[in-house]
């Protein structure tokens, strides 16, 4: 309970700065998505259960609520990304940071082809496609460095106990 609790906060905390602290001091491309660490997460590292596909749906919800239309893109994405890395870590030993590390760089890039891909099927948004790639790699890899410092502050859940 109280490392669920803990989760819950530093998911409230990160969102917090990455809705209201970073865009205030960096420039859009160099934005870390926060959010996605914590999918990556529960993903990885918690035991399946439909709850944690309820929060990884939520947590999406949470980013379309602060990113503006297209309210469900990113739920929808970070419930794909959940399940195909729960998948993952049902084959693989996954008790290593360094792969949440490399889980949330490529589950950015998966974020930016699958919104791309679901924006061509059900938007007119014709003029997104260029902003969308041309920002892909430098928001991955502050991403990917912001999640080396958020691995530490986040509670294993797994501690002593491998899958």
């Amino acid at each position: 309970m109280i490392r669920t609790a803990r989760f819950i906060l530093a998911l409230a905390v990160a969102t917090l700065a990455q809705v209201s602290f970073f865009p205030a001091w960096l420039s859009t491309p160099f934005i870390p998505n926060l959010t996605l660490f914590f999918v990556v997460h529960l993903g990885l590292r918690v035991p399946f259960c439909w709850i944690n596909c309820l929060a990884a749906f939520f947590i999406g919800l949470v980013q379309d609520c602060f990113s503006g239309s297209y309210f469900g893109l990113h739920g929808f994405i970070y419930l794909f990304v959940y399940l195909l890395l729960e998948q993952t870590s049902e084959r693989l030993y996954t008790d290593n940071n360094l792969l949440i590390i490399m889980g949330v760089f490529l589950g950015i890039l998966l974020d930016g082809v699958m919104t791309f891909c679901l924006l061509l099927l059900f938007s007119e948004a014709d003029g997104i496609y260029g902003s969308l790639f041309s920002g892909l790699i430098p928001h991955a890899l502050t991403s990917t460095a912001a999640s080396l410092l958020l691995v530490r502050a986040i509670p294993d859940s797994s501690s002593g106990y491998a899958r």
